[in-house]
């Protein structure tokens, strides 16, 4: 082989090799914060799962608070500490209790936007949840 066909193809594979690396970067950044939304999701569904589980031993009444979760529904504390995406601070939780005869759509856990114009996290009173997207937000 040629010197010159030599250096095109390394040049070619190396081309090739930059366009899959940085079309990979901007899928990582793209996805990463959706699989963040999706992880809080669950968390939060899975506090309500053990409101309901809460529920049935106290005479349908959801926990005044969710530290009451603990030790029996929860292992501790910490599970209810939504860390933000860098992990720097924690996001606000907000519970608001109920009774699980409450209409389904009642709304029993709400995480906030990490940021204004984010996505916040919603669960509803039959532990069903959604991501509710901010007009223009992420």
């Amino acid at each position: 082989m040629k010197p010159v066909r030599h250096r095109r193809i390394i040049v070619t594979t190396l081309c090739a090799v930059s366009f899959a690396l940085l079309l990979g970067w901007g899928a990582v950044t793209v996805i990463r914060p959706r699989l963040i939304l999706r992880e809080r999701l669950h968390h939060a569904m899975s506090l309500a799962v053990a409101c309901r589980m809460y529920a049935t031993e106290h005479d349908g009444k959801f926990p005044g608070k969710l530290e009451e979760l603990v030790p029996d529904y929860i292992s501790n504390l910490d599970f209810l500490v939504i860390p933000s995406s860098d992990g720097k601070h924690p996001l606000d939780l907000h519970y608001f209790g109920g009774r699980d005869t409450d209409p389904p759509e009642t709304i029993l856990i709400r995480i906030s936007p990490e940021h204004p114009g984010d996505s916040e996290v919603i669960v509803q009173a039959d532990s069903s949840g959604f991501i509710r997207r901010s007009a223009g937000g992420r």
